[in-house]
């Protein structure tokens, strides 16, 4: 999976999201066993993307992500997340995000080509659902006409 990232190669993002809990964001560390990309503490000042202003956070939040770089079908990577990271988990997701908002996020930056799309197989959907998982599908088509 390339991970490094050349400007005319669609980027796509995967994340696992867990908001509003009670806990502290270390205990989904310790009981998912996976380094979070982002965690927070609701109450806590940080620095916005433009890396100028500054916000309180809202609430406590832990994220893991995969970030692609590849020209291959996003359904593929979107399988492979599901099965390599949330079912395994799949009973600790459950009894963590009983009482907390749980999401997933698919977003693709889509350079070459034509034929965009995300499409979520039977099973896929039961999993998303059995965590309760709010789905946040964010498509960017940044080809060029010719």
């Amino acid at each position: 999976m390339n991970t490094e990232g050349d400007d005319q190669v669609n980027r796509i993002h995967l994340i696992l999201s867990f908001m509003d809990f009670k806990c502290s964001p270390e205990e989904f560390t310790k009981e998912l066993q996976l380094h979070p990309s982002s965690t927070g503490i609701q109450g806590e000042e940080y620095l916005l993307p433009d890396g100028i202003r500054k916000k309180m956070r809202d609430c406590n939040h832990w994220q893991y992500e995969w970030k692609i770089y590849s020209d291959d079908f996003i359904g593929d990577y979107l399988t492979k997340f599901i099965n390599d990271i949330i079912k395994p988990r799949l009973a600790a997701i459950k009894r963590m995000t009983a009482d907390c908002v749980t999401r997933l996020t698919i977003v693709q930056y889509y350079f070459t080509g034509y034929n965009l799309g995300v499409g979520l197989e039977k099973d896929e959907i039961r999993v998303l659902s059995e965590i309760g998982a709010e789905i946040d599908i964010d498509l960017y088509v940044l080809t060029e006409d010719k």
